[in-house]
């Protein structure tokens, strides 16, 4: 309403406008002035109501929009890690969604200013043809530029858009990863993939724009040379005597007016912009709902006799004291685990074991000398699978391409084979068509850590999604393919920590004891730390 009424009171300020002009040479300017006042003011206050309602439409189709495409992509299991990365998913959660809102009030305005651009020309037609015809060639040639320009940008913008999304896509991607990127060194790598679309990005924004500043240019020298010829036109037609002084003014102001209704039309280049976002919301809301897929994992043998160190390790995090003079002595091939309650630095230890985070003070040692990267292989809780394809993910961090009879024994022990099996393309198979439940990922990062065959083994909660049979045979393989090197499980579990030659107490940071499961069991706080963890649910 506040669009018609701004609308029509501004197609009707060029006519009373020249009313008013001719009124002064009649000496009836007191009647019609007031008008043009009252024009002016109605004109002003329905400008303001627009804009107000523009900005709340677009803010309630953008909530409802988005409410519902979070509602899709909650309840589809490949929505976000699978198909559509979590960073394309928020791409286009907030650019694309953004675009179709305010689309709908686009097109109403271009109608509108479609419906005012032909009372303009009528007008003009009415008052004098040749000053019609000027607008309608103005016109014609503003819309052939336009469509130029769109067919010329809507291609580039589609390639910025898909752009825009791999970068976000491939940040979050690995910011999601950073404990895997860390302990493989890959940062530089990473790095380098995350800002590879950055060229693809950079040339399909600058053709896009340069697109729109010519098509900008040339209806601003066209409108203007319009405007240039109407004046002209409609001086000779005053000197003439075929128009009024005020006809002059009523038709230099409708041109005014109308140059603008009909350039916006010129301005259809938002067409593009708008139906590659409505792809891109549509993809989304076309997403299955979620299917849970079932698989198996396993690892690989090597022996090498090592042995871990820590002297006086203190750690800070988040500005608090995570480690506390920490002295722990690992013995070559001793299968560790390492317990106590949320919170208390196990996985803090996890990470200085593997020299991803550095101690403030004390020193972190293998066999005598610095961690290096290479002595460590971590497997986590929620690994994060990073490539193209699962031969990449599994590989990933590797400086030599390892055998495919490592991989499959890797495979084999991680009770991860007949997953693999089952893929349309087997180790080939890309990530983005391998959807798993926390389990099967949980025994692809195990598959991925005996494959790095490093002399020390960190398991930090690596098998907590497991049910309890798949986790005996996963634990029991791993210890058997890891004999004779160090494996450190980081765990709540109580059969964990009982099959483990020494259990690592920690509690706020410091080490409680050391010693044997059966041992340390003798303790009500420490039997307090199994009995209060959540139990096992099945989950593979």
């Amino acid at each position: 309403m506040g669009t018609l009424t701004s609308v029509a009171s501004s197609l009707l300020f060029p006519s009373v406008l020249g009313a008013a002009l001719d009124a002064e040479f009649t000496d009836h300017s007191a009647r019609v002035l007031p008008w043009l006042v009252v024009l002016v003011l109605i004109r002003s206050f329905a400008t303001a109501l627009t804009s107000f309602c523009r900005a709340r439409s677009a803010a309630q189709s953008i909530v409802w929009l988005r409410t519902k495409l979070i509602s899709r992509v909650l309840t589809s299991q490949n929505a976000v890690d699978q198909k559509h990365p979590a960073g394309d998913v928020m791409s286009r959660l907030l650019g694309s969604t953004e675009v179709v809102a305010h689309s709908g009030y686009e097109f109403i305005s271009y109608a509108i200013a479609a419906l005012g651009g032909a009372y303009v020309i009528v007008a003009l037609w009415l008052l004098y043809y040749p000053l019609a015809l000027i607008l309608c060639g103005t016109a014609a040639l503003a819309l052939l530029l336009s469509h130029r320009g769109s067919t010329k940008s809507y291609p580039e913008f589609g390639i910025y858009q898909r752009a825009q999304s791999a970068l976000s896509a491939a940040l979050t991607d690995a910011t999601a990863g950073i404990s895997t990127i860390w302990v493989s060194r890959t940062q530089r790598v990473e790095t380098a993939r995350v800002l590879s679309s950055l060229p693809t990005l950079a040339t399909a924004g600058q053709a896009t724009w340069q697109v729109a500043g010519r098509v900008n240019l040339q209806r601003t020298l066209l409108t203007g040379l319009g405007e240039v010829a109407v004046l002209i036109v409609a001086g000779v037609g005053v000197v003439q005597g075929r128009l009024q002084p005020g006809q002059l003014v009523e038709a230099v102001a409708f041109m005014a007016v109308g140059v603008p209704y009909l350039s916006q039309l010129g301005g259809i280049g938002f067409i593009p912009e708008t139906l590659s976002s409505a792809n891109r919301v549509s993809d989304l809301l076309k997403m299955n709902e979620a299917s849970d897929t079932i698989g198996t994992v396993e690892p690989q043998p090597t022996s090498t006799t090592h042995e871990l160190r820590l002297r006086n390790v203190w750690v800070t995090r988040d500005s608090r004291s995570a480690l506390e003079a920490i002295d722990l002595s690992f013995p070559a091939g001793s299968s560790v685990a390492v317990v106590g309650r949320p919170g208390s630095g196990k996985t803090t230890l996890g990470l200085v074991l593997g020299g991803v985070l550095s101690p403030e003070r004390g020193i972190v040692t293998c066999r005598g000398r610095a961690v290096r990267p290479g002595d460590v292989a971590f497997a986590f809780e929620r690994p994060r699978l990073v490539g193209e394809t699962l031969w990449d993910a599994l590989t990933y961090g590797r400086e030599t391409v390892p055998s495919r009879e490592i991989i499959n024994s890797a495979l084999e022990n991680a009770r991860a084979a007949s997953l693999v099996r089952g893929l349309p393309l087997g180790l080939r198979t890309p990530l983005a068509d391998v959807q798993l439940s926390a389990g099967e990922l949980q025994r692809l990062g195990v598959a991925r850590m005996l494959i790095h065959n490093c002399p020390v083994a960190v398991l930090d909660d690596a098998v907590s999604s497991l049910d309890a049979v798949t986790e005996s045979q996963v634990v029991a393989s791993v210890e058997s393919a890891l004999e004779g090197r160090v494996r450190v499980w980081i765990t709540y579990r109580e059969p964990l920590a009982a099959q483990a030659d020494l259990t690592v107490w920690l509690e706020n940071g410091r080490v409680r004891a050391v010693g044997p499961h059966a041992e340390l069991w003798n303790h009500s706080a420490y039997r307090e730390l199994f009995s209060s963890s959540l139990p096992r649910t099945s989950r593979t």
